[in-house]
């Protein structure tokens, strides 16, 4: 098979991979939200994760990047940036004891949806 061939099939499915992960992660926020916070800070939880999707994909679309010929690749960037966010954004939440500071929460649920959305190679050659 050429590279063009096992790109066509690659593709959606490293796309599908690191979107369900960010699912599963989403879930996570939503169950350590309501154990450490309340059980109505899960709402928050799922619309500021909302937000970082639109969000993202809104400056992934306006910073026009050239389409390249190496998805693969990009691909690889983008999913190495969703789990390094990822870690970085869920871990404290899950680690540290309780901050009463509630913006602390927010910006641990918008940041891992953000960052990999707004360089995502997909949504920029759209």
């Amino acid at each position: 098979m050429s590279d063009t061939s096992i790109n066509r099939y690659l593709t959606p499915a490293a796309v599908a991979l690191i979107s369900g992960s960010l699912m599963l992660l989403e879930l996570c926020y939503t169950r350590i939200s309501s154990v450490i916070l309340s059980y109505h800070y899960v709402f928050l939880v799922v619309s500021i994760a909302m937000l970082g999707l639109g969000l993202g994909g809104l400056v992934a679309t306006r910073l026009k990047r050239p389409a390249t010929e190496k998805i693969g690749a990009d691909l690889g960037r983008w999913a190495a940036l969703t789990s390094l966010a990822a870690a970085a954004c869920f871990l404290p939440v899950a680690l540290l004891p309780y901050i009463p500071a509630v913006i602390f929460y927010v910006l641990a649920a918008f940041l891992p949806f953000f960052l990999p959305e707004s360089s995502s190679p997909v949504s920029s050659t759209c």
